[in-house]
Parts: structure tokens; C-alpha cells; sequence
């Protein structure tokens, strides 16, 4: 777990991508965007999140730390980009088809 929260950049050798503007997003940081977004999967008991859901509540938490909407969604963004790309701890989902193929 530290090495996906706190470096998680350094352990595969590639450069961090920063996140917040002028600071850096530090192991703290990060574990209270993910501890937040796991205490609210597991009160729901769910075990996947929809990206309509999961980007609104990501965009609140960065405006806390940034006071400002509008970097809070572009590092909202820059969040689930890294996540996603870099640590495996999110995965997107395959929508399904549900027309038919004639």
C-alpha cells in the first residue's frame, strides 16, 4: 500500500505527474482522496463505482484543498488519469451492448 500511495511514480521508474498546482500531492493526500472514496463504497456496500459518480465526489474533495472548482475538476482529472495508467488501483469497466446485431 505506501508504495502505491507514496511512490507510487519512483517504484516504476517514471516520473510523477503533479496533480495539484504548484504542491505536491504527497502519500497523505492521496490516502485521504482514496480513504474517503473506499469508506463511501463500503457504506454502500458496492464494489464498483460508476466514473458519473466517482469524478463529482473526487472534483469536492480537490476543491477542499484548492478553493477553487475549476482546478479541482482538472486534478480530479489528472487523479483517475494516474490511478488508472499507473497503479492499478482502478479499472474501467466494458459498458455492455445491449443492441442486436442483425
Amino acid at each position: 500500500m505506501d508504495v502505491l500511495l507514496g511512490k507510487w511514480e519512483e517504484a516504476k521508474g517514471l516520473q510523477e505527474i503533479p496533480i495539484l498546482p504548484g504542491r505536491p500531492f504527497d502519500a497523505g493526500d492521496r490516502r485521504l482522496v482514496l480513504q474517503d472514496l473506499a469508506l463511501h463504497m463500503h457504506e454502500r456496500k458496492v464494489r464498483e463505482i460508476a466514473l458519473e459518480e466517482l469524478e463529482p465526489m473526487l472534483e469536492e474533495k480537490f476543491d477542499e484543498i484548492l478553493h477553487d472548482q475549476a482546478e479541482a475538476a482538472r486534478a480530479a482529472r489528472r487523479f483517475l488519469h494516474v490511478i488508472e495508467e499507473r497503479t492499478g488501483l482502478l479499472v474501467a469497466a466494458a459498458k455492455e451492448c445491449t443492441g442486436s446485431h442483425t
